[in-house]
């Protein structure tokens, strides 16, 4: 898994924990519990690409938790709809933009992370697939191993020693 994905996966983990712990007491007739947020997130990689890049990452984020009768977390399924990422090269200032309405679920019952549907899939105009996440990848919330995969995972699955195939492209100049 790219250390960026790791990041992201982190970065969730820490987010749903913040927004989790005070309802961890949530009396017995409240079953899920829905918030809505937007997003604008900037963060820098210097490790993907051979030059540093910026992910530009909006939209809105919705987090339905669910309770057991005992008031107990058991599953929090985080939905991006209308959500889009923009990566760009920081020394020529190409950049892609892309859809990325993700849906992940932390199953605190069985364990696991799961990543489904078209979480990201990046194309260029005249040239086409450059690379994409799509279809449902199963990861234990205490590794980055996956315990299932189906479908096409460029972001999740990178082959080992080669760099994001849209590293070529926002080097290429990106559109």
């Amino acid at each position: 898994m790219s250390s960026r994905i790791a990041a992201r996966m982190s970065v969730f983990v820490v987010v749903l924990c913040a927004v989790v712990a005070p309802l961890m007491t949530v009396a017995a007739s409240d079953r899920v519990v829905v918030t809505r947020e937007s997003l604008d997130i900037v963060s820098v990689d210097t490790e993907s690409c051979a030059f540093p890049i910026e992910f530009h990452e909006q939209g809105k984020q919705v987090v339905h938790e669910f309770y057991d009768r005992e008031g107990m977390l058991t599953k929090a399924l985080i939905t991006y709809p209308e959500f889009k990422v923009t990566v760009t090269n920081l020394e020529t200032g190409a950049s892609l933009t892309f859809a990325a309405p993700a849906s992940f679920t932390f199953d605190f019952v069985k364990g696991t992370f799961t990543a489904t549907g078209n979480q990201s899939v990046i194309t260029i105009p005249h040239l086409g697939l450059i690379a994409q996440d799509a279809g449902r990848i199963v990861f234990p919330l205490d590794g980055f191993e996956p315990i299932f995969v189906a479908g096409t995972h460029d972001f999740f699955l990178p082959e080992e020693g080669t760099e994001p195939a849209f590293c070529a492209a926002l080097a290429d100049g990106g559109s």
